[in-house]
């Protein structure tokens, strides 16, 4: 539906604006690439505004139409993406001898559909976002100069540095896929981590307010409770008095430091696990 009204939108932007603007005044663009089984093909359309607006000079309005697809991997799986996206777009266009720019802003509708289909996919399905572009172009004695090529003796240092360049991308690539493995993992760890303690603090806290309570020892889940939190509660029993009342109500003080001290392991340890998936990128 918002597909739908989206090509409605832009086709009714593109008649209006269209007839306002003078017909040599308008520049069409197209554009199409195909790569194996992948594909990108677009056309758009640049209006000046009304007035002393022009093409290379004043404000004018950009509506781009495209399509293409791509292949990425999720989780082992391959994903295969068809993209049909519109552009919006109202921005300025200036010029000089040897230079021209523009900057545009506006907005981006995108509908992609995956097959098989990827939940997590972040462009799945409609989505609408706010959109800014940047244009320049080197013309005239700069261009002309840089069709020309390097001096022959330049040629092979640049080849050098190419393919120097070319391998260390390819390194950085590698390294990268092993990062993001070693970031999973230590993911992965990081949570069950978090679970761990969380039980911990939940077992601690359910002793200490039991305590407080005056709850009765003889109660089968009071001595389960004391049973399992022993081996984290022991270490500190003791540390520090616990102050209580002719009515059986006691402040577990040593469990307040317990836990103090088991939260300070928990934040080194996923400090830890932090560092070791980090890694710096030397440039």
């Amino acid at each position: 539906m918002a597909s739908a009204l989206l090509r409605a939108f832009v086709t009714a932007a593109l008649l209006l604006t269209g007839a306002a603007a003078h017909a040599d005044d308008r520049l069409w663009i197209l554009t199409g690439e195909v790569y194996q089984s992948d594909y990108y093909f677009g056309g758009g359309l640049l209006i000046p505004f009304w007035g002393d607006n022009h093409l290379g000079q004043g404000w004018v309005q950009r509506y781009w139409l495209d399509t293409f697809s791509y292949t990425y991997d999720a989780n082992g799986r391959d994903i295969d993406a068809n993209v049909f996206g519109a552009d919006a777009m109202i921005g300025y266009q200036a010029s000089r001898p040897g230079l021209s720019g523009a900057v545009y802003f506006g907005v981006r509708y995108s509908n992609a559909h995956l097959s098989p289909d990827d939940p997590g996919g972040a462009l799945r399905g409609e989505q609408f976002w706010p959109k800014a572009q940047v244009e320049g172009e080197v013309q005239a004695e700069i261009a002309d100069r840089a069709s020309q090529g390097p001096p022959p003796g330049e040629a092979k240092k640049i080849d050098e540095v190419a393919d120097r360049f070319r391998s260390r991308a390819v390194n950085e690539v590698v390294d990268t896929e092993r990062e993001v493995e070693r970031g999973r993992g230590a993911a992965r760890i990081s949570q069950i981590v978090d679970y761990i303690f969380f039980v911990i603090y939940a077992l601690l806290g359910m002793r200490f307010l039991l305590a407080l309570m005056a709850a009765r020892s003889s109660a089968g889940f009071v001595q389960f409770i004391v049973t399992v939190t022993n081996p984290f509660y022991l270490p500190f029993r003791g540390i520090v008095a616990s102050p209580s009342t002719d009515q059986g109500h006691t402040l577990l003080l040593p469990i307040v430091v317990a836990l103090v001290a088991y939260m300070l392991l928990h934040l080194a340890i996923n400090g830890l696990l932090r560092m070791m998936a980090h890694r710096k990128t030397e440039i």
